[in-house]
């Protein structure tokens, strides 16, 4: 997350340039990245605003509808934002993500290496990657079979193949 600090001048005693409930109308748009901010008066005449940045690491598409998803399972309004570009986008209807990245990110798994998310109505997520790979998870248990993935797909003997399919219990077939 990004945390950014900015310190203003303020003329005259206990005067707010502007009132809180603007300052706070104007934090949430056009969209609501800010996690949390704090505002503290350092006296005599300065202003400190401390603002935590929800940070977005996919794109939900759904139908006509975009939102940003944050590590915590938060959508936010779609805005085009030049630095979020390039994040991996999720397909699928009614997404359940029960902490999905937060998953992902504990057995650190390469997520700059992800093109898209596609979520099935079963429960179930397939991970396409960019160098045109193809994972097929299954339902439950999953964190195992992407421990897997890692440990085989740098191997030579694994070069050749698109798609790891773990959605047999104890089997991976491969294609």
């Amino acid at each position: 997350m990004k945390k950014w600090n900015k310190v203003a001048p303020i003329t005259g005693p206990h005067k707010v340039p502007f009132p809180p409930s603007i300052a706070i109308k104007t934090i949430n748009t056009p969209i609501s990245l800010p996690s949390s901010f704090t505002v503290r008066k350092i006296y005599p005449k300065t202003l400190k605003i401390k603002i935590t940045e929800k940070k977005p690491i996919a794109i939900y598409i759904d139908k006509k509808d975009k939102f940003y998803v944050t590590i915590n399972d938060n959508f936010i309004n779609f805005v085009e934002i030049n630095e979020y570009k390039n994040l991996p986008t999720i397909f699928g209807k009614e997404i359940k993500l029960d902490n999905f990245f937060k998953k992902l990110e504990n057995i650190n798994f390469p997520a700059e290496k992800i093109k898209s998310f596609h979520y099935f109505e079963i429960g179930r997520w397939d991970l396409i990657l960019k160098n045109g790979r193809v994972i097929k998870l299954p339902t439950d248990d999953f964190i195992d079979k992407l421990e897997n993935f890692m440990s085989i797909s740098d191997n030579e003997r694994f070069e050749r193949y698109k798609i790891f399919d773990y959605r047999i219990k104890d089997q991976l077939i491969l294609n």
